[in-house]
């Protein structure tokens, strides 16, 4: 994710690749995307700091991978085509034992069936499948400054800070001589 995708920012090189911010004007869907992927990133050690291994998917527009972490393996496909892909993954090879797995972009449940499962990736979209799902909680008016023009006039509102006493810089000691 680069500076401004959440809202659709395109660019290129310098100095298109650094424009202002377009607080406001993002599209409420795009940015509640990104901050529900951030939030399953939160939710999932194995996304953030797991092993990666590659999924051949057998399909060019679909790319796929795991990540573990543990006893936690997620798996994770992208579809780049602007039509849905189904694509049959052997989960078994990855350590998957369980005869579920919940999509956290959805609500999908797919059946693991004799070690595989068979997903719906959907058109330029993905999918991120756990064996247990976690509580996602996204705060849509935290992030309508990005999205609502009315929002992002508003002023933020100060937080709250204890006043610090200021420090006297310490007298370096002086080593004493034999």
């Amino acid at each position: 994710i680069y500076y401004g995708d959440e809202v659709g920012v395109v660019g290129c090189d310098d100095p298109d690749d650094r424009r202002t911010f377009p607080w406001g004007q993002g599209a409420e869907e795009l940015v509640t995307y990104y901050a529900t992927l951030a939030q399953i990133r939160s939710a999932y050690p194995a996304l953030r700091t797991g092993s990666v291994e590659t999924i051949a998917t057998g399909n060019s527009n679909v790319m796929g991978y795991v990540r573990a972490e543990g006893d936690e393996i997620v798996v994770v496909l992208a579809n780049n085509a602007t039509s849905n892909k189904q694509i049959v993954v052997d989960v078994a090879k990855y350590g998957i034992t369980a005869e579920q797995l919940q999509d956290m972009l959805g609500a999908t449940v797919y059946d693991v069936v004799d070690g595989k499962v068979t997903v719906t990736v959907p058109a330029l979209k993905g999918v991120i499948l756990v064996e247990e799902a976690k509580t996602i909680n996204v705060d849509v008016e935290a992030l309508a400054p990005a999205f609502d023009e009315e929002a992002a006039k508003r002023p933020v509102a100060p937080t709250p800070s204890t006043p610090s006493t200021p420090s006297t810089p310490s007298t370096p000691s002086v080593p004493s001589t034999p």
